[in-house]
């Protein structure tokens, strides 16, 4: 008699397989794919196949929560087992490729990690030549790490035997019943697994010979990964995709008109003809070839570059939408930052755009069109003015489901470059995709190589459009296959006089720095410093503070002062809300015709929208000095703007950015000293721009790229003993503790009767802590700074957790480790200690 199997509480293990069978085939049967047909089928049977350890009795009674040795219901590696063999012997059913051959061993290697992380192959396959002759008699050779798994499935295969007539009705509906029962009686275990282990042999010998086929299998075990995690997670959950929405290509074009109708100065106009000629360009392009895959935008800050890479990027949609009409199919664009502040920005500038053109119909399914992915990013998703429950929205937003994705570099190539599951299940949805890279020189010089070997796979295979944006231009796509959408983009720089860049390579102290920031103040008015160290602008601070008590100068602490002159100091040593509010008090008193010295660090670099007379910055990469310049008359209103940038005796800028950096910028500057009298005026910034990039990729190494481009090509995911792409990372790993600061008595009462009981206490379940984590995620990080652990031990406030990983500092001890104006106190002695 016919049983019910289950794959989750209330799904049934058949109609479970069928739809993520059915669902992964679809996320890869796209046009834009080469290898379309062949992958759709892989999908399709892996999805088919991936749970079948499921139907033995211990998993259902693991599921119905009786206690079962984790072993015998454990399902991930039998049905890896047997979903390689199905596909082994139904091979000849697939299109005839040459890379066929590779399938089953990727399908063995998806179903096997499916609840983990991808991993190296060889790490998945016992060595059949040596130890797993005869079946079952060698389980006993096999060592420890395959001796559990295969001691278990040996048993599970007599329970399914045992129980055949009783799943084999279920597995005749799935079409695969034959396979299975052939599996069972003749149990081909060392066969199939001595195949594998000759497919991988043809793998290391397909990277020695052929480079482009190796990447290609090691993107082809990333998608139909992802395209089996996805459609398995959605399943699971019971949640549908929502519907494609269409957005008309010309909107950009719209906006701007009913936006700015007249030019209002000359950067106006300037920016007019600028969108003009790209929007030209693109239509050229697009007419000229189908097969542009790397294009770039180049252009000075404040020329309106952001705007420029929407329309862009909707006209390439607007043409592939036509393209692949037949399949009712359109590319997704999605926009990475490297910094979370400004993918804020731009996110409210493509929402305004939306919100103005297609009104209510965007307003009552916002995320459908344009979604926002960050670790600090709001978990929100509404559907036809109804608001999706949190764990449904998140499951939408981290699978990227929107027309429009802003999100940041680490989601993008920590994806690209990935193994881990909760990054790579939205890897399917970049196939085809329109990928806008800004500020893409922020990349670590050391993945450069790497980055475009990796980009080149995934346009050859995914069908990817790459659009870089930038205000320079960094060496890190090959430049004949870049097509550039504003070809003259020099003339651009050639019209830029705003602002005149003055070098002084001599080293002053402190004190010498001092008098020139006094100096500077006193004849521009305002003033912005960026020094490379929070210690050497808090320690600065404090000096030009103490210097100018007595000249009506106030400093901005919990409030703006109430003063015409102002002294404000900013860096990830404040928490974030007061970092928010003195940018925007500070941008409104300058507005208005106040004066002001802002003492900083880097955070001021990339997407501040705030303007000074002078600037005055620390020696440091030459790309961030030009990045700096962008917040020196902005608007080319103030005449000429003053970017100074000097030498701090005992700066740490090699420490902070790398010898490299900081080398081909010195020796770009002495140029600039030799050359121009230490005088650069701003249409020369290009040429030395340029050429730094020249330097440093030049003078960095790239024996990081050749490993990790090595394992990529070998598909080692991950692994403990060889260079794996698991060593990829974006963000350098510093053991820092997050210290919570509650400015007000609201934020205190806040953190300990809200937070603490809903996020931290951990006799609440599990994932009620987690997703009221997620529901407070953002108020908690605007009280919350980081400090370097090695630094702060010295003066740690109290535990908020039990294990002491997160502190906080109550109200009534806030002297003794937070101040209002320049953040934590890194040592409980008096403040003398900072000016080391």
């Amino acid at each position: 008699m016919n049983r019910h199997y289950y794959s989750h509480i209330g799904k049934f293990l058949k109609e479970h397989l069928k739809e993520v069978g059915e669902e992964a085939k679809k996320c890869l049967d796209h046009p834009a794919l080469p290898a379309r047909d062949l992958l759709s089928k892989a999908a399709f049977f892996i999805g088919l196949t991936h749970d079948l350890g499921k139907f033995t009795t211990y998993f259902q009674k693991h599921l119905n929560e009786e206690k079962i040795e984790s072993n015998l219901s454990n399902h991930a590696f039998i049905s890896a087992v047997l979903g390689a063999y199905i596909v082994r012997k139904r091979l000849c059913e697939f299109p005839d490729m040459p890379e066929r051959k590779f399938i089953p061993l990727l399908c063995y290697l998806v179903i096997h990690r499916h609840h983990g992380n991808l991993k190296d192959p060889r790490d998945l396959l016992p060595r059949t030549r040596k130890c797993l002759q005869k079946w079952p008699e060698d389980i006993k050779k096999l060592d420890n790490e395959f001796y559990r798994p295969f001691s278990a499935m040996k048993i599970q295969l007599q329970d399914l035997c045992s129980n055949w007539d009783k799943i084999r009705p279920d597995l005749e509906e799935l079409g695969i019943a034959d396979e299975v029962k052939e599996f069972l009686e003749n149990q081909p275990v060392v066969e199939l697994f001595t195949d594998l282990e000759s497919i991988y042999f043809e793998i290391e010998e397909t990277q020695r010979n052929d480079e482009v086929r190796a990447a290609r299998l090691c993107l082809w075990g990333q998608l139909l990964f992802s395209a089996l995690i996805d459609t398995d997670k959605f399943s699971a959950a019971s949640v549908e995709k929502p519907g494609r929405a269409f957005i008309p290509k010309d909107i950009v074009e719209k906006y701007i008109a009913f936006k700015y109708p007249k030019p209002r100065h000359e950067m106006d106009r300037l920016r007019n003809e600028f969108h003009s000629e790209v929007r030209k360009r693109i239509e050229e392009v697009l007419q000229e070839s189908e097969n542009f895959r790397v294009l770039s935008i180049t252009a000075p800050t404040g020329m309106g570059k952001t705007f420029a890479a929407m329309d862009a990027a909707l006209r390439i949609r607007g043409a592939l939408e036509e393209k692949w009409k037949e399949k009712n199919i359109a590319p997704r664009i999605i926009y990475a930052l490297p910094f979370i502040n400004i993918i804020e920005q731009n996110y409210e500038a493509y929402h305004n755009v939306l919100d103005s053109q297609l009104g209510d119909e965007y307003r009552a399914s916002p995320e459908k069109y344009l979604l926002r992915h960050h670790y600090l990013a709001e978990i929100s998703y509404a559907v036809d003015n109804e608001k999706k429950p949190v764990e449904e929205a998140l499951l939408l937003t981290e699978s990227w489901e929107s027309e429009i994705v802003i999100t940041t570099f680490v989601q993008v190539f920590q994806t690209i470059m990935g193994y881990r599951n909760r990054f790579l299940k939205k890897l399917h949805n970049l196939v085809g995709s329109i990928l806008i890279l800004d500020e893409v020189q922020s990349l670590p010089v050391e993945y450069w190589r790497l980055t475009d070997k990796v980009f080149q796979n995934l346009c050859r295979e995914l069908g990817l459009t790459v659009l870089q944006i930038t205000a320079t231009q960094p060496m890190i796509f090959q430049q004949e296959s870049s097509v550039q959408l504003y070809p003259d983009y020099r003339k651009l720089f050639e019209c830029q006089n705003r602002t005149v860049l003055q070098v002084d390579l001599k080293e002053k102290s402190e004190d010498e720095w001092v008098e020139w920031i006094l100096e500077l103040y006193e004849g521009h008015g305002s003033l912005m410093v960026v020094l490379n160290t929070i210690r050497a602008s808090i320690s600065l601070y404090d000096k030009v503070k103490k210097r100018l008590e007595n000249c009506g100068v106030k400093s901005f602490g919990l409030q703006p002062p109430e003063t015409e002159q102002w002294i404000v100091y900013l860096s990830t040593n404040i928490v974030p809300a007061q970092r928010r509010q003195r940018l925007a008090e500070l941008k409104k008193h300058l507005e208005r015709g106040g004066r002001a010295i802002l003492i900083s660090t880097q955070v001021v670099e990339a997407g501040v929208n705030i303007d000074f007379p002078a600037v005055l910055r620390e020696i440091g990469p030459f790309d961030s000095i030009v990045q700096v310049a962008g917040r020196c008359n902005r608007e080319g209103l103030k005449g000429t703007g003053f970017v100074y940038i000097g030498c701090l005796e005992n700066g740490r800028a090699g420490h902070v950015y790398g010898s490299v950096h900081i080398t081909a910028a010195r020796n770009i500057l002495k140029e600039i000293t030799n050359e121009f009298s230490s005088r650069l005026n701003e249409k020369e910034y290009i040429k030395f721009v340029e050429e730094y990039f020249k330097l440093i990729n030049e003078n960095s190494s790239k024996e990081r790229s050749e490993k990790l481009w090595n394992a990529y090509k070998l598909l080692i995911y991950d692994s403990l003993e060889q260079d794996a792409l698991s060593e990829f990372e974006l963000l350098e790993h510093v053991e820092q503790i997050p210290v919570c600061v509650p400015l007000l008595p609201e934020d205190e009462e806040w953190l300990q009767d809200v937070y603490a009981k809903e996020v931290l206490d951990e006799k609440i379940p599990f994932l009620e802590r987690r997703l009221a984590a997620i529901k407070h995620k953002k108020r908690f990080h605007d009280l919350t700074i980081r400090p370097l652990l090695q630094r702060a031990k010295e003066n740690l406030p109290i535990p908020l957790n039990k294990s002491g990983t997160i502190r906080w500092v109550p109200l009534r001890d806030r002297d003794a480790f937070y101040d209002l104006e320049f953040g934590f106190k890194w040592r409980p002695e008096d403040h003398s200690a900072w000016c080391l």
